[in-house]
Formats: C-alpha cells, structure tokens, sequence
C-alpha cells in the first residue's frame, strides 16, 4: 500500500513511517487494519485487564499500538510508545504550550497533584502514554462500533473532556464491544457449553444487551490532593457470562435433550457428572432434571465451573443421606452408596446367576438390602441370599439355577443316605 501524504506528516511529528499510513481517514483502509475477522489492530486486554489498542506477535504476545491523528484531523497513522510521546509533545511544543499539556493531563485527572507540582518527567510521559491509550481506544471504536471515520485529534480530545471545579476532573473510561467481537465471544461461549456455534439471532441479542449494559458501565477516576479515588465498575468476565447465559438459556431449554448430550460440550458433561454422582449415590435422576440443574448454575454473579458443579453434588449425597439414613455416617467419610450396594449386586448375580451388569443399584432387592427397614444397618450378606431364595419375585429364577438342581440333588442324596438307600 502506498504511504501517502500522511507518511511526510507524521515523519514530521517523529512518527516513523509504516504500512497502513493513510491519506486520509476513509472506511476501506481503516477495515485493512482494525477491521475484518482478524484485525491487524484492534482493541484488546493487556495482562492487567486494562483496554488497549494492540498487536498480536506470531507468539501470541499483546504489543501496544497507539493511533496517531494529525491536527488536521484527516491523516492517521500508527505508532510506538516512545513516538507517540515524542510526537504529541512536539504538537504541544510548537504551539509554545507544552506546559498547557501538563495542566491538561492534571486537570483531566491522568496527571497527580503531586505530579504536577514536583514536574516529575517520567510520570509526565507516561500519563501522556495513559491518555493516549484512552484517545486511541476511543477513536478506534467509533468506527469499529459505530461506524464512523471522523477521528477527533489527541489535543481536541483532551481538551473536551470534563474537568471538575478543583481541576482534579474525572478520567472516565467506557468500553463498548463491537459486534465482530461480540459475536466472536459468543460463538466461544456457545460451543463451549454446547457444542454448537450461535445463531445469527442469538449473536444479535447478546450485541444488544452486552452494550446496553456497556453504556452505563462507567468508571471515573478523579485526583484531589495527590489521592485518586476511582468510583464505578466496567463489566467483567462474570457479567459478559451472565449476559451469555442469559440468551442462550431458552435456547438450551427448548433444545432437544439427544442433540444437547450428542453434540458434547460442557453443559452435557455436566449433565452426565450430575447423573453419574446421583447413580453413585442410589438417587435417580433424569437427563432433563440433570439439565435443570445445570441450568441453575446460569444465574447473577454465577459460572458453570467446577464449584458450581460441586454445590450440585453435594446436594444430591445430601438428599442421599435422607434418601438412606442408615448409610449416612458412611457417606459423610466418602463412602458412595453404589460401593456398598455392589456387594449385593455380586451376591445377586451369583446367586441367580446373572450377569453383574444386569443389576441396577435402584433392583427392588438391592433397595431392600441397602434400606433394611426395622432393623440395624444394612442387610447381611447371608439375608440377603435368603431373601432371593424365598422372595416370590426370585425364587423361580433361583430353582432354575445350577446351584440350586445341585444343592435339591444333594439334599435328595443325604436324605437317600439317611435311610440307607444308598452307601
């Protein structure tokens, strides 16, 4: 791409010249750096969570970016920490107001009292650098969000911004996310919970209550008397997840409960979880009060994690306790309710002679067995045999057993023994 005009200007500013330099401030070169599916440049986190405009390197590593509008108003270019420091000093400097851009960043609340009167060179350029970060995040998403490509110069911008009356005006800062990354965010969300990417409708309804939310979520930071005092909360992750959640709910809810666990992700983990702890722990429970569940972990505040996951679990060995109070010493040391009912299940299948995993814990014998109403503990083992011997529901499958034609052959032989039938 051609540099253009704009190079001549910046070089001038002691902006060195790059790539996407422009002649003006129009939308097809501004979509080849800040627009597209994977902007060159865009508004991003750093690692402290503050919102800058930024590079990523092949590695994956955030690099300040800072846009530069000359004075006129129509040229942009990029630049450096070092070359935006330098190039709107020099602005000021020619004007023979450098020290009205000290005043400026202390009235606006980027420069301290302190600061301001012990003229602290290195907290001046790097208040510069803050304010400059605010200028050009701003910039960009005006026409990443709303479209527009007139940029307001750095020394117009800061001049239009509130002052209070002890010239400590507030610093505020209010982050919009673009419909791009909006949808992108969401998209993430989605799959992550259900395996699936979000529709165009769903993606249109976060957008909208996202910046709802976003517009008046303000955070101001005033400086009075060398003391800053920041009042007021941008959204956060947890907020963003809230918001997601929200929209995608309904659509989870009318979701047919095959194509939510079929698809995978991680509101089908936790669904199998949910209903393997509850198998675990004798209570039966369907796929779609496991979802119930899940879906109680979508609320205010709220992430479906791990410890929200874990607050579910332990409601359900809870209920096990009440459910089976015989066993609830042994649930409370970790004991599940499903280790103890195996040995019945062992005792059943060799008894009847079955195999292991036809036997649920929820067999009506093995209820019996683990519950052992009017009596201590749970069954013995020995009971428990006699209960499948005598029990109407078992007792013909026992008598077809092996065990039990060898054990009437033997009875059959010491009875024959008895009156000397046979030696």
């Amino acid at each position: 791409m051609p540099v253009g005009k704009s190079n001549s200007i910046a070089s001038k500013a002691g902006i060195a010249a790059n790539a996407d330099a422009q002649m003006s401030v129009d939308t097809d070169s501004l979509n080849k750096v800040f627009g597209g599916a994977s902007p060159s440049v865009a508004v991003t986190q750093d690692a402290y969570g503050n919102w800058i405009l930024a590079t990523r390197t092949a590695e994956g590593s955030v690099v300040p970016q800072y846009l530069y509008v000359q004075p006129n108003g129509v040229n942009w270019s990029r630049a450096t920490s070092v070359e935006i420091v330098r190039a709107y000093k020099s602005e000021y400097a020619k004007k023979g107001s450098l020290e009205s851009l000290r005043k400026q960043l202390r009235d606006k609340g980027f420069l301290s009292e302190k600061e301001y009167t012990t003229r602290d060179e290195a907290a001046f350029n790097n208040r510069i650098l803050e304010a400059a970060t605010s200028h050009s995040v701003e910039q960009i998403q005006k026409f990443t969000i709303e479209g527009k490509t007139t940029f307001s110069p750095f020394s117009s911008w800061l001049s239009g911004r509130a002052s209070s009356g002890d010239g400590s005006g507030p610093n505020a800062q209010r982050i919009l996310t673009d419909k791009l990354n909006a949808g992108q965010e969401f998209d993430d969300f989605v799959m992550n919970m259900i395996g699936r990417v979000g529709t165009p409708e769903e993606k249109s309804s976060y957008y909208d209550k996202l910046n709802k939310e976003q517009k008046v979520a303000i955070q101001k930071t005033t400086v009075s008397g060398g003391v800053q005092t920041t009042t007021g909360e941008m959204l956060d992750a947890a907020d963003k997840f809230r918001i997601m959640a929200d929209v995608l709910t309904p659509a989870i809810k009318n979701t047919p409960l095959e194509d939510i666990t079929k698809y995978g992700g991680r509101v089908a983990a936790n669904i199998m979880e949910l209903k393997e702890t509850a198998a675990d722990y004798g209570i039966q429970m369907s796929t779609k009060e496991a979802l119930n569940k899940v879906l109680n972990t979508f609320k205010v505040g709220g992430v479906l994690d791990t410890n929200s996951i874990a607050g579910e679990k332990s409601l359900i060995r809870e209920t096990s306790k009440a459910f089976y109070g015989k066993l609830a010493p042994l649930i409370d040391q970790g004991v599940k309710v499903s280790d103890i009912a195996s040995q019945f299940t062992k005792a059943k299948a060799k008894t009847l002679e079955l195999a292991d995993d036809s036997i649920s814990i929820f067999d009506e014998d093995i209820q019996q067995a683990l519950k052992n109403e009017g009596k201590d503990g749970v069954m013995s083992l020995t009971d428990y045999e006699t209960v499948l011997r005598s029990n109407p529901k078992t007792k013909g499958t026992w008598l077809k057993t092996k065990g039990a034609r060898e054990e009437a052959a033997n009875y059959a032989t010491d009875i024959l023994k008895s009156f000397g039938l046979i030696g």
